[in-house]
Protein backbone atom coordinates (compact mmCIF):
# COMPACT_ATOMS: atom_id res chain seq x y z
CA UNK A 1 0.00 0.00 0.00
CA UNK A 2 1.07 3.59 -0.51
CA UNK A 3 0.09 6.20 2.06
CA UNK A 4 -0.86 3.46 4.47
CA UNK A 5 2.76 2.29 4.76
CA UNK A 6 4.10 5.69 5.79
CA UNK A 7 2.55 5.38 9.25
CA UNK A 8 5.07 4.53 11.98
CA UNK A 9 4.15 2.05 14.65
CA UNK A 10 5.54 4.19 17.44
CA UNK A 11 2.42 6.39 17.36
CA UNK A 12 -0.22 3.72 18.01
CA UNK A 13 1.57 0.64 19.27
CA UNK A 14 -1.58 -1.05 20.54
CA UNK A 15 -3.29 -1.19 17.14
CA UNK A 16 -3.49 -4.58 15.45
CA UNK A 17 -0.92 -5.32 12.72
CA UNK A 18 -3.24 -4.78 9.71
CA UNK A 19 -3.95 -1.24 10.85
CA UNK A 20 -0.23 -0.54 11.07
CA UNK A 21 0.02 -1.44 7.41
CA UNK A 22 -3.28 -0.03 6.16
CA UNK A 23 -3.77 3.05 8.30
CA UNK A 24 -6.05 5.72 6.90
CA UNK A 25 -4.65 8.83 5.30
CA UNK A 26 -6.26 11.02 7.95
CA UNK A 27 -4.54 9.13 10.74
CA UNK A 28 -1.22 9.44 8.96
CA UNK A 29 -1.60 13.17 8.55
CA UNK A 30 -2.93 13.68 12.06
CA UNK A 31 0.24 12.34 13.55
CA UNK A 32 2.65 14.20 11.24
CA UNK A 33 0.79 17.39 10.41
CA UNK A 34 3.96 19.46 10.51
CA UNK A 35 5.93 17.27 8.11
CA UNK A 36 6.09 16.40 4.42
CA UNK A 37 4.40 13.01 3.94
CA UNK A 38 5.82 10.60 1.40
CA UNK A 39 3.68 8.09 -0.50
CA UNK A 40 5.67 5.04 -1.57
CA UNK A 41 4.01 3.16 -4.45
CA UNK A 42 4.77 -0.18 -6.12
CA UNK A 43 5.72 -1.85 -2.85
CA UNK A 44 4.57 -5.44 -3.41
CA UNK A 45 6.46 -7.85 -5.59
CA UNK A 46 3.41 -9.48 -7.21
CA UNK A 47 2.65 -6.29 -9.12
CA UNK A 48 6.00 -6.24 -10.92
CA UNK A 49 5.12 -7.74 -14.29
CA UNK A 50 7.40 -10.42 -15.72
CA UNK A 51 7.55 -8.59 -19.05
CA UNK A 52 10.03 -10.91 -20.80
CA UNK A 53 7.73 -13.96 -21.01
CA UNK A 54 7.31 -15.31 -24.55
CA UNK A 55 6.55 -18.49 -26.43
CA UNK A 56 10.28 -19.24 -26.63
CA UNK A 57 11.08 -18.65 -22.98
CA UNK A 58 11.86 -15.98 -20.39
CA UNK A 59 14.67 -13.47 -20.93
CA UNK A 60 15.69 -10.48 -22.99
CA UNK A 61 19.48 -10.31 -23.34
CA UNK A 62 19.90 -12.00 -26.72
CA UNK A 63 16.55 -11.27 -28.31
CA UNK A 64 12.84 -11.16 -27.58
CA UNK A 65 9.62 -11.42 -29.57
CA UNK A 66 8.90 -8.10 -31.23
CA UNK A 67 6.04 -7.41 -28.82
CA UNK A 68 8.49 -7.58 -25.88
CA UNK A 69 11.12 -5.13 -27.19
CA UNK A 70 10.46 -2.41 -24.55
CA UNK A 71 11.64 -4.86 -21.86
CA UNK A 72 14.59 -6.34 -23.75
CA UNK A 73 18.13 -5.53 -24.84
CA UNK A 74 17.85 -2.65 -27.35
CA UNK A 75 21.00 -3.83 -29.13
CA UNK A 76 19.32 -7.18 -29.87
CA UNK A 77 16.65 -5.69 -32.15
CA UNK A 78 19.38 -6.02 -34.82
CA UNK A 79 18.05 -9.61 -35.11
CA UNK A 80 15.02 -8.37 -37.08
CA UNK A 81 15.88 -8.17 -40.79
CA UNK A 82 12.40 -7.14 -41.98
CA UNK A 83 9.71 -4.73 -40.83
CA UNK A 84 7.80 -6.54 -38.11
CA UNK A 85 5.10 -5.67 -35.59
CA UNK A 86 3.53 -7.59 -32.72
CA UNK A 87 1.13 -7.40 -29.79
CA UNK A 88 0.57 -9.52 -26.67
CA UNK A 89 -1.87 -10.09 -23.82
CA UNK A 90 -0.98 -11.43 -20.37
CA UNK A 91 -3.46 -12.95 -17.94
CA UNK A 92 -2.59 -13.63 -14.30
CA UNK A 93 -4.56 -15.38 -11.60
CA UNK A 94 -5.26 -13.57 -8.36
CA UNK A 95 -3.37 -14.44 -5.19
CA UNK A 96 -5.08 -14.87 -1.83
CA UNK A 97 -3.29 -14.20 0.42
CA UNK A 98 -0.49 -12.19 -1.16
CA UNK A 99 0.81 -10.44 1.96
CA UNK A 100 0.44 -10.56 5.73
CA UNK A 101 -2.99 -10.64 7.39
CA UNK A 102 -4.86 -11.87 4.33
CA UNK A 103 -4.14 -9.02 1.90
CA UNK A 104 -5.01 -10.21 -1.62
CA UNK A 105 -3.70 -9.35 -5.09
CA UNK A 106 -5.27 -9.18 -8.54
CA UNK A 107 -4.27 -7.76 -11.91
CA UNK A 108 -6.04 -4.68 -13.27
CA UNK A 109 -7.61 -4.29 -16.74
CA UNK A 110 -7.15 -7.85 -18.08
CA UNK A 111 -8.28 -6.84 -21.58
CA UNK A 112 -5.54 -4.21 -21.89
CA UNK A 113 -2.66 -5.46 -24.11
CA UNK A 114 0.42 -6.33 -22.10
CA UNK A 115 2.81 -5.08 -24.75
CA UNK A 116 3.23 -3.91 -28.33
CA UNK A 117 6.25 -3.41 -30.57
CA UNK A 118 7.32 -2.60 -34.13
CA UNK A 119 10.84 -2.66 -35.65
CA UNK A 120 11.96 -1.05 -38.89
CA UNK A 121 15.38 -1.99 -40.40
CA UNK A 122 17.44 0.70 -42.14
CA UNK A 123 20.85 -0.56 -43.26
CA UNK A 124 23.02 -1.20 -40.22
CA UNK A 125 20.40 0.51 -38.01
CA UNK A 126 17.15 -0.70 -36.47
CA UNK A 127 14.47 1.59 -35.06
CA UNK A 128 11.75 0.33 -32.72
CA UNK A 129 8.64 1.65 -31.01
CA UNK A 130 6.76 -0.10 -28.22
CA UNK A 131 4.76 -0.08 -25.00
CA UNK A 132 4.68 -2.47 -22.08
CA UNK A 133 3.03 -2.73 -18.67
CA UNK A 134 5.78 -2.78 -16.04
CA UNK A 135 3.67 -2.75 -12.88
CA UNK A 136 0.03 -3.78 -12.64
CA UNK A 137 -1.82 -4.73 -9.50
CA UNK A 138 -4.49 -4.04 -6.93
CA UNK A 139 -4.11 -5.03 -3.31
CA UNK A 140 -7.37 -5.70 -1.44
CA UNK A 141 -7.99 -6.31 2.22
CA UNK A 142 -10.89 -8.08 3.86
CA UNK A 143 -13.41 -5.93 5.77
CA UNK A 144 -11.97 -4.55 9.02
CA UNK A 145 -13.70 -3.19 12.10
CA UNK A 146 -13.56 0.54 12.79
CA UNK A 147 -11.85 1.46 16.07
CA UNK A 148 -11.39 4.86 17.67
CA UNK A 149 -9.46 6.26 20.60
CA UNK A 150 -12.63 6.27 22.71
CA UNK A 151 -13.85 2.88 21.39
CA UNK A 152 -10.72 0.74 20.93
CA UNK A 153 -12.86 -2.42 21.05
CA UNK A 154 -14.69 -1.31 17.88
CA UNK A 155 -17.67 0.79 16.85
CA UNK A 156 -19.59 -1.98 15.10
CA UNK A 157 -18.83 -0.51 11.67
CA UNK A 158 -16.53 -2.11 9.13
CA UNK A 159 -14.50 -0.71 6.24
CA UNK A 160 -12.40 -2.01 3.34
CA UNK A 161 -9.14 -0.78 1.82
CA UNK A 162 -7.52 -1.22 -1.57
CA UNK A 163 -4.51 0.13 -3.42
CA UNK A 164 -4.07 0.16 -7.20
CA UNK A 165 -0.94 0.84 -9.29
CA UNK A 166 -0.51 0.81 -13.06
CA UNK A 167 2.84 1.66 -14.69
CA UNK A 168 3.13 1.65 -18.49
CA UNK A 169 6.29 2.45 -20.42
CA UNK A 170 6.26 3.92 -23.93
CA UNK A 171 9.58 3.28 -25.63
CA UNK A 172 11.70 4.35 -28.59
CA UNK A 173 14.62 2.04 -29.40
CA UNK A 174 17.59 2.19 -31.76
CA UNK A 175 20.37 -0.27 -32.48
CA UNK A 176 23.45 0.00 -34.67
CA UNK A 177 25.63 -2.81 -35.98
CA UNK A 178 29.28 -2.09 -35.28
CA UNK A 179 32.12 -2.72 -37.73
CA UNK A 180 32.09 -2.90 -41.51
CA UNK A 181 30.85 -6.42 -42.16
CA UNK A 182 27.89 -6.75 -44.51
CA UNK A 183 26.15 -9.53 -42.57
CA UNK A 184 23.54 -8.31 -40.08
CA UNK A 185 23.68 -11.64 -38.20
CA UNK A 186 27.37 -11.54 -37.28
CA UNK A 187 29.40 -9.28 -34.99
CA UNK A 188 28.67 -6.66 -32.37
CA UNK A 189 25.83 -4.16 -32.06
CA UNK A 190 24.93 -1.48 -29.56
CA UNK A 191 21.55 -0.07 -28.67
CA UNK A 192 19.63 2.46 -26.59
CA UNK A 193 16.05 2.76 -25.35
CA UNK A 194 14.35 5.92 -24.14
CA UNK A 195 11.09 5.26 -22.29
CA UNK A 196 8.44 7.57 -20.91
CA UNK A 197 6.93 5.82 -17.89
CA UNK A 198 3.38 6.75 -16.85
CA UNK A 199 2.31 5.82 -13.30
CA UNK A 200 -1.26 5.96 -12.00
CA UNK A 201 -2.03 5.15 -8.36
CA UNK A 202 -5.23 5.13 -6.35
CA UNK A 203 -5.78 4.30 -2.67
CA UNK A 204 -9.26 3.80 -1.26
CA UNK A 205 -10.04 3.39 2.40
CA UNK A 206 -13.39 3.89 4.14
CA UNK A 207 -14.88 7.09 2.61
CA UNK A 208 -11.56 8.53 1.44
CA UNK A 209 -9.29 8.12 -1.57
CA UNK A 210 -5.94 9.38 -2.77
CA UNK A 211 -4.87 9.57 -6.41
CA UNK A 212 -1.80 10.53 -8.41
CA UNK A 213 -0.89 10.40 -12.10
CA UNK A 214 2.66 11.26 -13.06
CA UNK A 215 5.51 10.29 -15.36
CA UNK A 216 9.27 10.16 -15.71
CA UNK A 217 11.87 9.01 -18.24
CA UNK A 218 14.03 5.91 -18.10
CA UNK A 219 16.99 4.76 -20.21
CA UNK A 220 18.40 1.41 -21.27
CA UNK A 221 21.81 0.82 -22.84
CA UNK A 222 22.91 -2.52 -24.27
CA UNK A 223 25.51 -4.53 -26.20
CA UNK A 224 24.88 -7.65 -28.26
CA UNK A 225 27.10 -10.16 -30.03
CA UNK A 226 25.84 -12.64 -32.61
CA UNK A 227 27.52 -15.41 -34.57
CA UNK A 228 24.69 -16.36 -36.92
CA UNK A 229 22.36 -18.79 -35.11
CA UNK A 230 25.18 -20.62 -33.33
CA UNK A 231 25.84 -18.24 -30.45
CA UNK A 232 24.57 -14.94 -29.05
CA UNK A 233 25.47 -12.94 -25.93
CA UNK A 234 24.13 -9.72 -24.52
CA UNK A 235 24.29 -7.29 -21.63
CA UNK A 236 22.11 -4.28 -20.86
CA UNK A 237 21.39 -1.92 -17.98
CA UNK A 238 18.06 -0.26 -17.15
CA UNK A 239 18.09 3.17 -15.49
CA UNK A 240 14.50 3.13 -14.36
CA UNK A 241 12.41 6.13 -13.30
CA UNK A 242 11.79 7.82 -9.97
CA UNK A 243 8.42 9.47 -9.42
CA UNK A 244 7.71 12.62 -7.43
CA UNK A 245 4.38 14.44 -7.49
CA UNK A 246 1.53 15.71 -5.32
CA UNK A 247 -1.11 13.18 -4.28
CA UNK A 248 -4.72 14.37 -4.51
CA UNK A 249 -6.98 13.62 -1.52
CA UNK A 250 -10.75 13.21 -1.91
CA UNK A 251 -12.96 12.61 1.11
CA UNK A 252 -14.23 14.09 4.39
CA UNK A 253 -12.31 16.93 6.01
CA UNK A 254 -9.45 15.58 8.08
CA UNK A 255 -9.15 16.80 11.63
CA UNK A 256 -6.56 16.39 14.37
CA UNK A 257 -8.45 14.36 16.98
CA UNK A 258 -5.84 14.03 19.72
CA UNK A 259 -2.77 15.86 20.93
CA UNK A 260 0.05 14.56 18.68
CA UNK A 261 2.63 15.01 21.44
CA UNK A 262 1.41 16.03 24.94
CA UNK A 263 5.00 16.66 26.06
CA UNK A 264 5.31 19.67 23.73
CA UNK A 265 3.66 22.84 25.04
CA UNK A 266 1.01 24.33 22.79
CA UNK A 267 0.24 21.17 20.79
CA UNK A 268 -3.23 20.84 22.31
CA UNK A 269 -4.22 24.03 20.49
CA UNK A 270 -4.21 22.00 17.26
CA UNK A 271 -6.88 19.53 18.46
CA UNK A 272 -9.97 19.64 16.20
CA UNK A 273 -8.10 21.83 13.70
CA UNK A 274 -8.33 21.08 9.99
CA UNK A 275 -5.27 19.53 8.39
CA UNK A 276 -3.60 21.18 5.42
CA UNK A 277 -0.54 18.99 5.06
CA UNK A 278 0.24 17.99 1.47
CA UNK A 279 1.11 14.38 0.64
CA UNK A 280 3.73 13.68 -2.03
CA UNK A 281 4.42 10.65 -4.18
CA UNK A 282 8.04 9.53 -3.80
CA UNK A 283 8.69 6.15 -5.45
CA UNK A 284 11.46 4.43 -7.40
CA UNK A 285 11.21 1.61 -9.92
CA UNK A 286 14.34 -0.52 -9.39
CA UNK A 287 17.26 -0.45 -11.83
CA UNK A 288 18.34 -3.75 -13.35
CA UNK A 289 21.52 -5.21 -14.84
CA UNK A 290 21.02 -8.10 -17.31
CA UNK A 291 23.59 -10.56 -18.66
CA UNK A 292 22.80 -13.60 -20.83
CA UNK A 293 23.66 -15.89 -23.71
CA UNK A 294 21.97 -18.24 -26.16
CA UNK A 295 23.31 -21.02 -28.33
CA UNK A 296 22.21 -23.73 -30.75
CA UNK A 297 24.42 -26.83 -30.46
CA UNK A 298 22.44 -28.29 -33.36
CA UNK A 299 20.11 -26.41 -35.72
CA UNK A 300 16.89 -27.74 -34.15
CA UNK A 301 17.87 -27.37 -30.49
CA UNK A 302 18.49 -24.15 -28.53
CA UNK A 303 19.59 -23.15 -25.02
CA UNK A 304 19.47 -19.75 -23.33
CA UNK A 305 20.33 -18.37 -19.92
CA UNK A 306 19.67 -14.93 -18.42
CA UNK A 307 20.77 -13.33 -15.14
CA UNK A 308 19.23 -10.09 -13.82
CA UNK A 309 20.55 -8.18 -10.82
CA UNK A 310 17.57 -6.25 -9.40
CA UNK A 311 18.34 -3.29 -7.13
CA UNK A 312 15.39 -3.69 -4.76
CA UNK A 313 17.18 -1.58 -2.15
CA UNK A 314 16.28 1.46 -4.32
CA UNK A 315 12.58 0.77 -3.65
CA UNK A 316 12.92 0.62 0.13
CA UNK A 317 15.78 0.26 2.58
CA UNK A 318 13.97 -2.72 4.12
CA UNK A 319 14.66 -4.76 0.95
CA UNK A 320 17.92 -6.24 -0.32
CA UNK A 321 19.10 -6.47 -3.91
CA UNK A 322 19.11 -9.94 -5.40
CA UNK A 323 19.57 -11.89 -8.63
CA UNK A 324 16.85 -13.45 -10.81
CA UNK A 325 17.86 -16.47 -12.90
CA UNK A 326 16.10 -17.73 -16.03
CA UNK A 327 16.88 -20.56 -18.42
CA UNK A 328 15.17 -22.11 -21.45
CA UNK A 329 15.41 -25.14 -23.73
CA UNK A 330 13.78 -24.91 -27.17
CA UNK A 331 13.25 -27.70 -29.70
CA UNK A 332 12.04 -27.26 -33.29
CA UNK A 333 9.66 -30.21 -33.69
CA UNK A 334 9.01 -29.31 -37.33
CA UNK A 335 9.91 -26.10 -39.21
CA UNK A 336 6.50 -24.60 -38.34
CA UNK A 337 6.45 -25.62 -34.65
CA UNK A 338 8.80 -25.01 -31.71
CA UNK A 339 8.29 -26.07 -28.08
CA UNK A 340 10.04 -24.54 -25.06
CA UNK A 341 10.53 -25.45 -21.42
CA UNK A 342 11.98 -22.79 -19.12
CA UNK A 343 12.31 -21.59 -15.54
CA UNK A 344 12.56 -18.36 -13.55
CA UNK A 345 13.95 -18.26 -10.04
CA UNK A 346 13.03 -15.01 -8.26
CA UNK A 347 12.48 -13.72 -4.75
CA UNK A 348 12.50 -10.57 -2.67
CA UNK A 349 14.74 -10.38 0.38
CA UNK A 350 13.90 -8.39 3.47
CA UNK A 351 15.18 -8.32 7.00
CA UNK A 352 14.07 -7.33 10.46
CA UNK A 353 10.70 -8.05 12.02
CA UNK A 354 8.83 -8.68 8.76
CA UNK A 355 10.81 -11.81 7.99
CA UNK A 356 11.21 -12.89 11.60
CA UNK A 357 7.48 -12.87 12.34
CA UNK A 358 5.93 -13.59 8.95
CA UNK A 359 8.57 -15.57 6.97
CA UNK A 360 8.35 -13.02 4.16
CA UNK A 361 11.45 -14.31 2.38
CA UNK A 362 10.23 -17.88 2.22
CA UNK A 363 6.72 -16.96 1.10
CA UNK A 364 8.03 -14.75 -1.75
CA UNK A 365 10.85 -17.00 -3.04
CA UNK A 366 9.25 -18.41 -6.18
CA UNK A 367 10.41 -20.89 -8.78
CA UNK A 368 8.34 -20.53 -11.94
CA UNK A 369 8.15 -23.19 -14.63
CA UNK A 370 7.34 -22.19 -18.23
CA UNK A 371 5.98 -24.20 -21.12
CA UNK A 372 5.78 -22.38 -24.43
CA UNK A 373 4.90 -22.88 -28.05
CA UNK A 374 5.60 -20.96 -31.25
CA UNK A 375 3.74 -21.61 -34.49
CA UNK A 376 5.44 -20.20 -37.60
CA UNK A 377 3.39 -19.52 -40.70
CA UNK A 378 4.24 -17.52 -43.83
CA UNK A 379 4.45 -13.86 -42.82
CA UNK A 380 3.65 -14.22 -39.12
CA UNK A 381 4.11 -16.27 -35.96
CA UNK A 382 1.88 -17.05 -32.98
CA UNK A 383 3.23 -17.50 -29.43
CA UNK A 384 1.68 -18.87 -26.25
CA UNK A 385 3.24 -19.46 -22.83
CA UNK A 386 1.98 -20.83 -19.53
CA UNK A 387 3.91 -20.06 -16.32
CA UNK A 388 3.24 -21.34 -12.81
CA UNK A 389 5.06 -21.32 -9.47
CA UNK A 390 6.08 -24.83 -8.36
CA UNK A 391 7.64 -23.85 -5.01
CA UNK A 392 4.94 -24.88 -2.53
CA UNK A 393 6.44 -22.83 0.31
CA UNK A 394 6.13 -19.58 -1.70
CA UNK A 395 2.42 -19.26 -0.92
CA UNK A 396 2.37 -15.53 -1.68
CA UNK A 397 3.51 -16.29 -5.23
CA UNK A 398 0.98 -19.07 -5.89
CA UNK A 399 0.10 -17.84 -9.34
CA UNK A 400 -0.70 -18.94 -12.88
CA UNK A 401 0.25 -16.74 -15.85
CA UNK A 402 -0.83 -17.15 -19.46
CA UNK A 403 0.59 -15.00 -22.24
CA UNK A 404 -0.18 -15.00 -25.93
CA UNK A 405 1.26 -12.85 -28.68
CA UNK A 406 1.48 -12.51 -32.43
CA UNK A 407 4.15 -11.10 -34.74
CA UNK A 408 3.52 -10.05 -38.35
CA UNK A 409 6.28 -9.49 -40.95
CA UNK A 410 5.88 -7.03 -43.81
Amino acid sequence: MHVFQTFKGRYMKSIHIPILILITASAVMAQTSDKRLAVNAMQLVQGYVTESIGGQGIGGCTGVPVYNIPAGNPAAIRNFDRIIAGISWQFESGIQPAWIEGIGYERLYPALPQSFGVVIPAGRFRVGLGMSQSYNGRMDMAPMEVTTVSQPEGTGETFTASSSDLLIRYSVLMSCKLGHGARYDHGWSTGITCSYNRLNIEDKIFHSSMKAATGDFGWTFGLHYRDADRFQAGVFYEWNPAFEDVVQYDGPDMMIQTDPDPTVAGNNQAVNAALTTTCYLDSKFPDRLHIGFACRPVPVFGLSFDLAHVYWNQVSDQYKSHIDLAGNVTADIIPALALTIGFLSTDRRTGGDLDRYFDVNGKLSAFFLLTGIRIRLPGFYLDAAYVTNINDSAVWRDQHIFKTGIGVKF
